[in-house]
């Protein structure tokens, strides 16, 4: 009996957390050269560490934009993450540097899990699903345009 009321403290426990990391944050629209995407934002230390965890869907024409202070060397992980994504790094001028695929965890219980560095210093990061940048032509060198907004 015991076993099984655990059992249901984690399911409804993993539950509430899958529920929770579904509420969008806040969206705007951006622009990479001539594509436009929506996107929701990053700019918090907990944003950032919860990103895409937990998700199972990410449309193509969305994302994730990751706001940070300045602009250094970044780190991802896929802890929790389900999707197969593209992320882009920008610098401070908006100016993509990097490009790379990250691979979706297989479990929540996987320790083996990559990290993807920026090659070079970032202030924003773009995750996408995988294979977005080049499906739609965006290239190293191209543009991040974001809205003239407080905070960004």
């Amino acid at each position: 009996m015991k076993l099984f009321k655990v059992f249901i403290i984690i399911l409804v426990t993993s539950s509430a957390i899958a529920f929770a990391s579904e509420l969008k944050k806040e969206q705007i629209k951006i622009s990479i050269g001539e594509v436009s995407l929506q996107v929701e934002v990053a700019k918090t230390p907990a944003e950032r560490a919860t990103g895409l965890m937990n998700r199972t869907v990410l449309k193509n024409g969305e994302g994730m934009l990751f706001v940070f202070e300045g602009n250094q060397t970044r780190s991802f992980w896929m802890k929790n993450t389900f999707i197969p994504l593209s992320i882009g790094f920008f610098d401070t001028k908006g100016v993509l540097v990097d490009m790379q695929d990250m691979e979706p965890v297989t479990s929540v219980l996987q320790t083996q899990i990559p990290q993807y560095r920026s090659r070079k210093p970032a202030k924003y990061a773009l995750e996408v699903p995988r294979g977005w940048f080049s499906k739609v032509g965006i290239q190293l060198g191209d543009r991040l345009r974001l809205p003239s907004e407080p905070g960004l």
